[in-house]
């Protein structure tokens, strides 16, 4: 769902942006239940080392401690809490409305290194923080920030009761923690983010498009002026163009299948437009609440010119979540198919290889396996593995009886050929061989031969060497 309020161009110059303004539900309304918004400081802790960082609680009036709460995290939360934002307000009117559940609203700041001396200035970690790709920032609201909250506050633990939001590189910050861990967060609101080049955000599209969908919420805005300047309507950053990233964005969102919404408007680099529709964004991003957020699918798939080529709908069927396949095991190596569909795996700690039919149900394939580690099916049928402490490579029949097919070697890894033939590698001695099979009657399944001279060759200026 997009929705486009396009800045028009006469003799290349940009007309001024719409005048943005706070409606009635940004507004203090009477008789209407008023939460209470108390400021804190975190100490520095593991994961931002000598930072700490100031932070304020929204505490909705219709807080009940003996139910878990639902709560949303706002980055560079100070300027949610002003008067250009006014969320906790929002919060008020939304929540006596009924259209949002009693919220705790978390309103983060980035963090400050403090400085070593009154001739240094202090460090300011928004960048760091926000912009950077990975775990990171989840991993501190996850074992710093959360806690400290819940050691007062009853926080849910369902990630449908737990939404982030950013604006500009903090928008980038909330859609990474949303992204590492939809086990924390399902709902996302930006305003607008920084999808460019910056510290890696211009990858996300890409990554959005090829990956398998998670249940994530997403709400984009951002300005059609956002660094637009006359003369230059695709931006004037070297990193990228804001409006036409937050664009890509929502696009790969859509290929890949999930719920969200794009707004841009006619504004630049600010939150007035931001401010202005906080209101509807929580509405929207909390609909249906508390129904679970679970991954769609693309609304064009399966319709003349979808294209599967490169996408997870590829190898995945929409709408059935992953399931676990038997129960825990020691360990597990080495999936191999055969062509009936009957999945094997290995077990090398509990000395095992087990099998899993079409339909999901795990049989133990083969007891005292040696220790078989790599699993390949040969063009014969035969399921064949490695059995690194033995120093062998066996075969499996269809009922899992066990056949040597040779001795003396320590094969790390298996292929095989259309004529079943075996390639292995031997990581510890830098080696590649080759069992060649010979006709059935011979006196050996299989022979050991050299690799040919041309491979030979290149074996061995990489330093590896071909083994008889």
């Amino acid at each position: 769902m997009k929705f486009l309020f396009p800045a028009l161009l006469f003799s290349a110059v940009l007309i001024a942006a719409d005048d943005y303004t706070l409606g009635p539900d940004s507004q203090p309304q009477p008789n209407v239940p008023k939460g209470v918004v108390t400021k804190y400081v975190l100490p520095p802790g593991k994961i931002y080392p000598g930072t700490p960082h100031n932070y304020q609680l929204y505490i909705p009036a219709t807080y009940d401690a003996s139910k878990p709460t639902a709560f949303m995290i706002f980055l560079d939360g100070s300027g949610s809490v002003g008067n250009g934002q006014r969320v906790p307000v929002v919060f008020d009117n939304l929540i006596a409305k009924g259209d949002l559940p009693p919220l705790i609203g978390i309103f983060i700041d980035p963090g400050v290194m403090p400085p070593l001396s009154p001739q240094a200035m202090g460090r300011y970690n928004r960048i760091y923080e926000y912009d950077s790709l990975g775990g990171r920032y989840a991993q501190f609201l996850e074992e710093e920030m959360l806690p400290e909250i819940a050691k007062k506050y009853n926080l849910s633990k369902n990630p449908d009761d737990h939404a982030i939001a950013g604006v500009s590189t903090g928008a980038v910050g909330a859609f990474v923690a949303a992204w590492e861990r939809p086990d924390m967060f399902h709902r996302v609101l930006s305003f607008i983010g920084t999808y460019v080049s910056l510290k890696g955000a211009d990858s996300l599209p890409a990554t959005i498009r090829r990956t398998e969908p998670k249940p994530i919420r997403f709400f984009l805005q951002d300005g059609s002026n956002d660094h637009v300047a006359a003369g230059q309507p695709y931006g004037t950053f070297y990193g990228g163009s804001w409006p036409l990233n937050n664009e890509v964005m929502y696009e790969a969102m859509e290929f890949a299948g999930y719920d969200a919404k794009l707004v841009i408007g006619t504004g630049g680099h600010d939150m007035k437009q931001g401010g202005a529709i906080m209101p509807e964004a929580l509405r929207w991003l909390w609909r249906d609440y508390p129904k679970p957020i679970v991954p769609g699918q693309p609304s064009a798939m399966g319709q003349p010119g979808w294209d599967p080529r490169g996408a997870p709908y590829g190898v995945i069927e929409p709408g059935k979540p992953w399931q676990q396949v038997g129960e825990t095991y020691k360990s597990v190596a080495s999936p191999a198919s055969d062509k009936q569909g009957n999945v094997f795996f290995a077990d090398p700690l509990a000395n095992r290889i087990y099998k899993t039919d079409p339909d999901g149900k795990v049989t133990v394939f083969k007891n005292n396996s040696g220790g078989s580690t790599t699993l390949r099916f040969g063009a014969d049928g035969m399921l064949y593995a490695s059995q690194p402490a033995a120093k062998r490579i066996v075969a499996y029949g269809a009922s899992g009886e066990e056949k040597t097919v040779t001795q003396d070697v320590s094969a790390d890894d298996l292929a095989l050929t259309a004529k079943n033939d075996i390639y292995f590698v031997d990581t510890g001695h830098k080696s590649v061989g080759l069992l060649r099979a010979v006709e059935e009657g011979g006196a050996v399944p299989f022979e050991r031969h050299a690799l040919p001279r041309r491979v030979d060759a290149l074996a061995r200026s990489g330093d590896a060497r071909c083994r008889r």
